[in-house]
């Protein structure tokens, strides 16, 4: 292949890199409740899933979401990821980095959506 004719990948072609922090999860009713109930989560997101760990050094993953089956938006400062029963809030301990998170999500959902064409 010559160097002329090569093309570059583009970059959701290129995986990611991974991100991992604490985070909140809480579920988002349709219908006011009195609960709602706000767990906390060792995440990492990596080649478009976000996979939730109940501690740091949990072996094993509890919830493993893949980001290409979900809608994501952004409400009063969280990652909403709306599935089609119910929608939860995700947002980082560390609200500092929450544009971090949130474009690091975006990412790799786009990356995912790619690779599951």
């Amino acid at each position: 292949m010559d160097l002329e004719t090569a093309v570059a990948p583009s970059p959701i072609e290129i995986e990611p890199p991974d991100i991992e922090g604490e985070v909140l999860l809480t579920l988002k009713k349709k219908k006011p409740q009195r609960r709602h109930r706000t767990r906390k989560y060792h995440a990492i997101l990596t080649k478009g899933y976000l996979q939730l760990f109940t501690n740091r050094q949990a072996t094993t993953h509890r919830y493993q979401i893949d980001l290409s089956k979900v809608i994501i938006s952004e409400e009063n400062g969280a990652i909403v990821l709306g599935f089609r029963v119910e929608s939860h809030a995700l947002v980082p301990e560390d609200t500092k980095n929450f544009e971090k998170w949130k474009d690091a999500v975006l990412l790799h959902q786009q990356y995912r959506r790619v690779r599951t064409r």
